[in-house]
């Protein structure tokens, strides 16, 4: 027998090794070749369909030219975000043209609402969303406050989306808003006052403010009162206050300021009637349907 270290190792032939590597290097080229045909294909096609969503979006305007994917994407976000805000826009227009219309847009908003803030926000957008008011803080029972002088401090501020953001006078405008609302923290106004928001507070009525001329007021008991807070709107370019108290469940919950800027007002009043008069008959509507859906017997 022969020993195993005595076995014979056959030697490979040269020739049968380099045809495997080059079987095996021709099947890589054919695969990446394949991949760059494939991947050239799919970029052909996602340049179609980006070619075909710049197509079917409005024109950019001046300064703004989407090039590379990612400012399409965008733009297209942009404009998704703007049509949203439009239809939004041109509903709560829409309830506002008849207290039937009205009544129903407030029941499909607040119906399954289950605290005061989430029953109030629908409105505070129907202002500054429907009406164009630009900003809005909300005031209520500040637990600051001695409880033997109940006073209103700020509970929240809102200020919608604003699409068109471009211009450095456009985000000066905003940071100022946003300035403003934020000096009401400190505030706190003791609802005996004659300060306009404890008025409105009190008497459960709306009022709109001139800030620039104190003299020019609507609402029923808008002459007499005081507001600290128009002198200080001034400031900030804001032009007018609108006051709205919102009751629920028999008594005022909350008191809604909403603030807009000369600038702003000059713009709506080509597109909507901001009249003032005509605006706080609407507002009572409001009130007067939001407090009739919730009462003390629940939401009806």
């Amino acid at each position: 027998s022969t020993r195993a270290s005595e076995l014979e190792i056959p030697e490979s032939d040269p020739a049968d090794a380099e045809s495997g590597g080059s079987d095996e290097s021709a099947t890589r080229m054919a695969r990446l070749k394949a991949h760059r045909a494939y991947t050239q294909k799919s970029r052909e096609k996602v340049n179609v369909r980006f070619n075909a969503l710049m197509e079917a979006l409005p024109p950019p305007p001046p300064r703004v030219n989407p090039r590379s994917k990612a400012e399409i994407l965008q733009y297209s976000v942009q404009q998704v975000l703007f049509l949203r805000q439009r239809n939004t826009q041109l509903e709560m227009r829409l309830a506002l043209t008849s207290e039937a219309e009205l009544s129903q847009w407030i029941h499909e908003m607040t119906k399954d609402a289950t605290t005061i803030r989430e029953v109030t926000q629908p409105i505070l957008e129907l202002f500054c969303v429907g009406l164009g008011w630009e900003a809005c803080d909300v005031w209520a029972i500040d637990a600051r406050a001695p409880r033997d002088r109940p006073a209103l401090g700020q509970a929240w501020t809102f200020i919608p989306p604003q699409m068109n953001m471009d211009s450095d006078q456009d985000q000066i405008k905003a940071a100022s808003l946003e300035a403003f609302l934020m000096s009401g923290r400190a505030m706190y106004f003791t609802i005996t006052d004659t300060e306009a928001i404890s008025t409105s507070y009190a008497s459960g009525s709306p009022m709109w403010l001139d800030c620039r001329n104190p003299s020019i007021r609507y609402g029923r008991l808008a002459a007499s009162a005081t507001c600290e807070r128009s002198r200080l709107a001034t400031q900030h370019g804001i032009s007018d206050m609108l006051i709205v108290p919102l009751q629920l469940y028999n008594q005022v919950q909350i008191v809604a300021a909403f603030y807009i800027t000369h600038r702003q007002r000059n713009s709506l009043a080509s597109v909507v009637a901001f009249d003032p008069a005509s605006i706080v008959r609407k507002t009572e509507t409001v009130i007067s349907l939001l407090a009739k859906k919730f009462t003390l017997a629940g939401p009806s």
